[in-house]
């Protein structure tokens, strides 16, 4: 399956950008669409005629939070099988469950390198069959969890 389109919702216009770039990198025909905060990403996909197929969310966000916006993608009928994927700054194992038992397909802390988020988003797009982007979910919160021991 083709990947047609991404969305980033994300109150800081810097991350934003960065995201955007880092998919035209991937692959300049995937459509890269923006929210800046989560009552207008939530808003934007409800009267989205075609919805993305991956849609990623900060955490810490004012007026909604990602969780909050997670929470009420996970409750709405028409965007309740989205894949929604955490990404944020935060990068606790409280976030990392958190995210988990709100439903999150993956979680995925901000890169210091764009060329980690370009190679993560690139085994995103271009996976077939076992999607990699819950291995790196995954392996996230495995290796938070080990941490703590």
């Amino acid at each position: 399956m083709k990947t047609n389109a991404l969305m980033i919702i994300d109150d800081d216009s810097d991350d934003r950008t960065i995201f955007t770039e880092s998919v035209g990198k991937v692959d300049s025909g995937i459509r890269c669409l923006q929210a800046s905060n989560g009552m207008d990403g939530y808003e934007r996909l409800l009267q989205a005629a075609e919805l993305p197929d991956y849609v990623f969310v900060d955490v810490n966000m004012p007026n909604m939070t990602g969780f909050e916006l997670l929470t009420k993608i996970r409750a709405t009928e028409k965007l309740k099988n989205l894949k929604v994927i955490i990404y944020t700054t935060a990068n606790q194992r409280s976030a990392i469950e958190t995210a988990k038992n709100l439903g999150a397909d993956g979680f995925f802390t901000k890169p210091d390198e764009v060329s980690a988020l370009v190679k993560y988003i690139s085994g995103l797009v271009h996976s077939k069959g076992v999607s990699p982007f819950m291995e790196v979910g995954l392996l996230a919160m495995l290796a938070s969890l080990c941490v703590g021991i």
